[in-house]
């Protein structure tokens, strides 16, 4: 089926790609309006959460103008001031070189400062960088060592990280039904990706009963949190009736969900069963 080789795809991305793959709708522009000078104002004041606030809109351009170099100083301000949300932000910048050059060695030293501080998805991102050797020499035990400390803090992106480890059999046996454990509490907590993967380990019986009802549950879930995997998912589920009537203008609905929150794959989807549906 296409929904189980897009899901293929997923599992196989190096993690700190996956992590990437846990967005959000594009909703900023409506949440940061009008908010630039009040972030300015108490930056200045001393206020380290208002400038990694000031730091994110400068860097996504909302509200202010795009300026990469200054959100990485407004980043670096926050950390400096014992805000562990810029600290993670500083990683993020080295990760990804803006407003500096690339640098996952020095991204890698902020997410431990990040982690250390108690901020539970620089653990995760920190966990990542040694599953796939990204800047340290690759330990699958010391990636296992984060997700668990982000997971057993109730991070629901480190359980679904713990998790995949289980699902491929990365420095641990293979086992679906520590999988499924782990991506089931992921999704109790939250997290996207874990419930769109428990999803499919319903509907496909891994490590847990074949159970249609629950995969479309699950994926629900993932949908309702806005990961574009979930609502591909979802649509899937309607237009070939896992778990739910069939229905092709639902799973339409949620292939266009899908295409706004990113998928581009979906966006050509969607188009395809538009003009079938029409037909």
């Amino acid at each position: 089926m296409v929904h189980s080789l897009i899901f293929t795809a997923l599992l196989s991305l190096p993690a700190q790609e996956a992590i990437s793959q846990d967005t959000t709708a594009d909703i900023e522009s409506i949440i940061f309006a009008g908010k630039a000078p009040q972030y300015q104002q108490e930056c200045s004041d001393g206020d380290m959460a208002s400038c990694v606030l000031l730091g994110y809109i400068t860097l996504k351009g909302l509200d202010v103008e795009v300026d990469h170099v200054e959100a990485l100083r407004l980043f670096e301000m926050a950390c400096a001031g014992n805000n562990m949300g810029g600290c993670h932000n500083v990683a993020q910048m080295h990760n990804h070189g803006r407003g500096t050059e690339q640098n996952p060695v020095e991204a890698n030293r902020f997410w431990r400062t990040a982690c250390e501080g108690g901020f539970l998805q620089g653990c995760l991102s920190l966990g990542a960088s040694y599953e796939d050797g990204r800047g340290v020499s690759q330990d699958f035990d010391e990636a296992i060592r984060l997700y668990n400390l982000a997971c057993t803090g109730r991070y629901g992106n480190g359980c679904a990280f713990l998790g995949l480890m289980y699902f491929n059999g990365r420095g641990v046996e293979r086992d679906y039904k520590e999988a499924a454990r782990y991506h089931s509490r992921g999704c109790a907590f939250n997290s996207p990706l874990a419930c769109a993967r428990i999803g499919y380990l319903y509907e496909q019986g891994l490590g847990v009963e074949v159970n249609t009802e629950a995969a479309f549950t699950f994926y629900e879930k993932s949908c309702d949190l806005n990961a574009s995997i979930g609502c591909y998912l979802l649509a899937f589920a309607y237009g070939r009736g896992i778990g739910i009537d069939k229905n092709d203008e639902r799973g339409l609905h949620f292939l266009r969900k899908s295409c706004e929150l990113g998928d581009d794959g979906a966006c050509e989807l969607a188009a395809s069963v538009s003009e079938a549906i029409d037909e």
